[in-house]
Formats: structure tokens, sequence, C-alpha cells
């Protein structure tokens, strides 16, 4: 923030706290204004008697910025005491709205027990103002370091080697898949490094075959190169630098590459050839490691003319392959997850009832990568009067534990509303006690609906959120959000908040209700009432659609590229 830290922001009493440039709060223990400094009343145009008493979340903040502060940020903040930088809209004197970045912290007593929160807070427009003078500053500091590092040679090529291995550890960290990861490394290598590269690893499921990478830094030969990098393996003599590091795993520099050197290395005419022809000077073999076992060899290549590697070059490799050795491991440990995530989260979404009266779909849909899987659910059963119930939930975490941990909570779940006959609140609060009894150690958001038919052509229906996305009704009227202040996620403890409610709505014959999971709402840089008027529009749009159709629309029109898994459940009244 502009003037310090917001540890410093936050830490403010006495004369500084009028003085701030920014908006500063303190709440009390149920969040309403104890005391509020000057600049924020300036931000929301209001005196001191106008805010004082008054509930922050509830009066001062717009509904949006209210719904994602119970479903996301409350419970952020009760688990880690603070939060950073988030996004949010005030909401000011004249009605209108007022973006800012705001900072908070749990304040405690002597005793430890909570005594309020500090807030900070500070315009969009003021951070930007900001962040432009501090690039502009960091320019001008860094233009200034580096003419004061070439007028000397050796920091000259002490950053050279520095920014080197922080282009390749961006290359390492900048894919999500093996292969994608060692074609930009290879990329990296023959920027300014090496002429040209082959990075060789093991296939996983099969231990004899070789994958490979390789680049040149002329794409006239990049053909030859990918002939040579192919045959190498198995051409490759015994002699050769390459064999040898395969076999002993110690890094290797050739200083300078001889024809006698090269027909050495290839029992192979052809291959021979063209390993003369890419005119090879100087080389480094260095292997990568993951778990004691060889899983990489990289092969860098200088041509003649160009100055020789030294052994300062095949300390830096080394290091990048010994990086590239864990990142190779924690990729494929990755998608092994990925893999075993969406197995057990597929394996748990049952199909959905056959319920006279009511057609249901059902979309799961994993992330596209990463771990980024395991928490978002759907179900719908029956309760033993034939009445249909309806379950969508978000468990914290994105991994084969909370797919396990979903797992768990579904079950609870189905499992309370089906021997209860429960309405959705008494259905949330019962599997709460019991996975706290149980030692269920999950915090989630769950809506629960129940849909009873009154026998002609309407139904009723009751619903009650955990903290979750509300729901979207499609009428003859148009689509709308039943909105409804959610209450507290599951996993929280019952101190945290009033009982849980049930909420009504009258169906007729054609209505739809949708069900979904925050990725559908939620993109970069996009709020949450944005996300959601996407929805309703895509909704309203999809009127006359059966279900299935309307279930893929939302898909194509909400769930591309996602890094979240999303679910989603429909139920149209009228068979």
């Amino acid at each position: 923030m502009p003037s310090g830290s917001s540890d410093n922001l936050l830490a403010l009493d006495g004369g500084e706290w009028d003085a701030a440039p920014c908006g500063l709060l303190i709440l009390d223990e149920g969040d309403r204004v104890r005391s509020a400094n000057a600049r924020f009343l300036d931000l929301i145009g209001s005196s001191s008697g106008d805010v004082a008493g008054k509930s922050f979340w509830n009066d001062l903040v717009a509904t949006s910025t209210r719904v994602v502060y119970l479903t996301q940020l409350a419970p952020v903040l009760e688990l880690d005491g603070e939060l950073v930088e988030v996004m949010v809209d005030l909401r000011t004197a004249d009605g209108g709205r007022m973006p800012a970045l705001l900072n908070a912290r749990r304040m405690t007593d002597a005793s430890g027990r909570r005594a309020g929160t500090r807030i900070a807070m500070i315009k969009v427009q003021d951070r930007r103002l900001y962040e432009n003078d501090l690039r502009r500053a960091r320019r001008e500091a860094e233009q200034a370091r580096e003419e004061a590092e070439h007028a000397r040679s050796a920091d000259a090529e002490a950053r050279r080697r520095m920014e080197f291995l922080a282009e390749a550890n961006t290359a390492l960290a900048g894919s999500a898949e093996v292969q994608a990861m060692l074609d930009r490394l290879a990329q990296v290598l023959v920027l300014d490094f090496a002429d040209w590269c082959v990075v060789y690893t093991r296939n996983v499921s099969d231990a004899q075959a070789v994958e490979w990478s390789a680049a040149h830094r002329d794409p006239q030969r990049q053909p030859t190169l990918d002939e040579l990098a192919a045959r190498l393996p198995s051409a490759a003599s015994p002699r050769s630098a390459f064999r040898r590091v395969l076999e002993d795993g110690v890094p290797t520099r050739l200083e300078e590459v001889s024809a006698q050197q090269c027909r050495e290395a290839i029992d192979d005419d052809d291959l021979l050839a063209q390993l003369i022809a890419l005119d090879a000077g100087s080389a480094l073999v260095a292997p990568s490691y993951a778990r004691a076992e060889q899983v990489a060899t990289m092969v860098v290549v200088r041509e003649a003319g160009r100055p020789r590697f030294t052994a300062h070059d095949l300390t830096d490799l080394t290091d990048i392959a010994a990086r590239t050795g864990v990142v190779i491991d924690n990729l494929r440990r990755s998608a092994r997850e990925h893999s075993n995530s969406v197995a057990l989260q597929r394996a748990v979404l049952t199909v959905p009832p056959t319920t006279a009266g009511m057609q249901i779909a059902t979309r799961y849909v994993p992330a596209t990568s990463g771990n980024d899987i395991g928490g978002d659910w759907y179900d719908a059963f029956v309760q033993p009067d034939g009445t249909l119930v309806l379950v969508i939930g978000d468990v914290v975490g994105h991994d084969i534990y909370a797919a396990a941990a979903m797992g768990q909570l579904r079950g609870l779940i189905r499992t309370v509303g089906y021997i209860t006959g429960a309405l959705p609140a008494d259905i949330l609060s019962r599997s709460d006690e019991a996975a706290r009894g149980l030692s269920v150690e999950v915090l989630a958001t769950v809506l629960v609906a129940r849909v009873e038919l009154s026998g002609g052509d309407t139904a009723t229906l009751h619903w009650s959120n955990a903290g979750h996305p509300p729901p979207v009704l499609l009428t003859a009227s148009g689509g709308r959000v039943l909105e409804a202040t959610p209450g507290r996620p599951l996993g929280l403890g019952v101190r945290l908040g009033r009982a849980r409610t049930d909420h009504q709505e009258v169906l007729s014959r054609g209505d739809v209700l949708l069900l979904y999971t925050d990725g559908v709402v939620e993109r970069p840089q996009e709020t949450f009432d944005v996300g959601l008027a996407r929805l309703v529009a895509t909704v309203e749009g999809a009127r006359g659609m059966d279900l299935e159709s309307l279930c893929d629309l939302v898909l194509t029109e909400h769930a591309g590229g996602t890094r979240d898994d999303i679910a989603l459940l429909a139920v149209r009244l009228g068979s």
C-alpha cells in the first residue's frame, strides 16, 4: 500500500490514525464499526455519526461483496486471522459503489480471545497510481544497476549467469506437463547458452522407451537435429560421453569436440554425418535425478568458433538438471494424483434417480490441469416419502484428499437426508454435527434443496444455503437468482453463526432449477456479480432447450479452460 506495508497501517494509533493515507476502521467482536478515520469517511462520503455502530459487512459494503465475504472470505479470516488485498465494493452515502482494496486482521485480547478487527483500505485508483510510480522507480533503479554492472566485466558475467538460471527456472515452473516443460527448457538453453540441445527422459509406462525434446538456434537445422536426437540413444557407442553419463551419472564437459571423438561416439555412418553437419565444438552432458533415479539426461552443444563451455557452465547446467529432475518427479506425481482424483470423484458421483414428474441432468467436469480437482460434487436422492432432495457442494482444497473428504461429507448428507426425511436446513445442521462428532475434518460450502410435488402442475421448493453460490431459476417470465443470505459453510462450528434457515419458492410446470459450483461463475479479474449475471443470461438463452443441452451450453459458455472442477445439477418440473 502507498505509505508502507499493511502491517504498519493496521498498527497505527493516535495522531497517525487520521493522518494515514488509507481508510482505517476498527470493528468490534460483532463486526460493528467502533471507530473510523477521516480518510475512510471521505471514501464513502459520510460522517463518523453515520457509520458508528453499523455492521461493516452488512451496511457499508455492496451486496456482492457481502455474499463473497459470507461464502469465501469469512472462512479465510476465521482460519488465518487476516485478509490481504481483497477487492471490495464500498457502499457510498449517495448510493453508489467505491471499489477498494482491503486488508483485515483479527485482534485478540491478553487472553487470546477475539477482540475485534482492524481494517485498512485504499481506493483502487490510488493503488494503481502508486504501483505505476513503484514500477517506474524499479525500472529506473534496474537501469542504473545494469549500467554499473556493465562497467565491470566480471559482474556482467555473473548477472548473465543469474539471468540464464532465472529463465531456466521460469521454464521449469511454467508448465503442467513434462513434455511441455522440457520443450520450454530446451528453447531457453539455446537462447544464449548453447547452439543446440537435446533433453532425454524415460517413458513412465515403458522403461525402455526414450522421449526427447530438442531445440536448435537455427530453425533451418532443426530437422537434422531431430533425426539425430531420435536415433542417438540406440546409436551412441559405449565410448561416447552420452553413454557414460547414462551409465555412471557423472556430469561431463567436453571442452573441445574433435572429429575423432565424434567417430568414437557414434557407430552409425549416416548419423555420424549428421553430427558432423551440426558442427559440434564443445559440449556438456548432465543427468537429472529424482528419488535416487536418473529421470533425464541433458546434452547441450556449442558450435566450433563459439566460446568453449567452462567449468562454471557445467556447474550451471548441473544445477538446472537437478531442478529439472525434481520438477519431472513432481509433475508425474501430480499427473498420477490428478488421475486418481478424477477416478475417485467419478466413482462417488452416482447416477441421479428417475423421479416421476421431474427431469434431472447432471455434469461433472474435472480441472484441465494440475491438482485443482476433487472438491466439487452433486447429489440427488429420494427420501422415503418420495420427495426429491438435491445437493450441490464444494469442499475447500483441490487434491485427492479433498476428493476423499468430499466423499465422506457427501455420504453423511445423503444418509442424514434419507433417514430423517428432514427439510434442508435441518439436513445441513445435522450433517455438520455428525461431521464434527465423527472427526470428519472438512470445510465446505453446500446447498441442499427439497422439491415437493403438489399433485398438479406445481411444486414447492425448499432450500438452505451453507455459504454456497445461490441457485438460478428459469421460469416463463425469465431467469433470476434465488437470493437469500447464505449461512455459514459446514465445518466452521455452530458458534460462528445463527441457526440455519429454510427458504421457499413455488415452481410451475416447465420451470428449471440450476445448481452449480463456483467454477461456473468465477473468472480472473471479474467480480462474482458479473459472473452470476453471465450465468443468468446463458440460462435465459437456453429457454426451450432440453436439460442435457442446457447443461452443455452452460459448460461451453462458462467452463472453458477452467483451473477448477465444476459440478452442475439441473431439474425441470414436468416429465
